[in-house]
């Protein structure tokens, strides 16, 4: 009898606001993914931009009072530094990757989707321009197999 296959570890690539519930926010819809990360059940793919966008997000005045609602000022501070700490600690850098043949109506989200596609990794996002251009990756056989199962845009 034949040993049965090892389970493929998953693979996605997370957009900026999901990378925030994940790493700054602790958002519940997310524990099960945040675990998955944590013990490195889930590999994050991310390369040098999203990197750099997730930190010039953490200080947007918007996250800042969204932040500050639960920890004072001196504790904003070390809650971003713990976020950075986080994504770099559970995310795999990768080189950038080519332009997929699907374009986002939001330039600056193209980036997700073209290096899920270059990984054949889940798109996770809630951003429904980019879950509209993965639905199209996915229409052309580009991106996660079949078997994934990304978290959906939020209703």
């Amino acid at each position: 009898m034949t040993a049965p296959a090892p389970a493929r570890q998953r693979v996605v690539v997370l957009d900026t606001h999901i990378a925030l519930d994940v790493c700054l926010f602790d958002d519940p819809r997310d524990l099960t993914l945040r675990e998955q990360l944590q013990t490195h059940q889930t590999q994050w793919l991310t390369c040098d931009a999203m990197r750099q966008e997730f930190v010039r997000v953490l200080s947007y005045p918007k996250v800042i009072r969204a932040v500050s609602k639960f920890w004072s000022a001196e504790g904003v501070a070390g809650r971003t530094q713990q976020a950075v700490h986080k994504f770099d600690a559970w995310a795999t850098p990768v080189a950038a990757a080519a332009s997929a043949p699907v374009r986002c109506t939001d330039p600056d989200d193209q980036m997700f989707i073209d290096l899920a596609c270059a990984h054949g990794a889940e798109l996770i996002s809630r951003d429904e321009a980019v879950c509209k251009a993965w639905r199209r990756c996915r229409r052309l056989g580009l991106g996660a197999p079949d078997w994934a199962a990304p978290l959906a845009a939020a209703p």
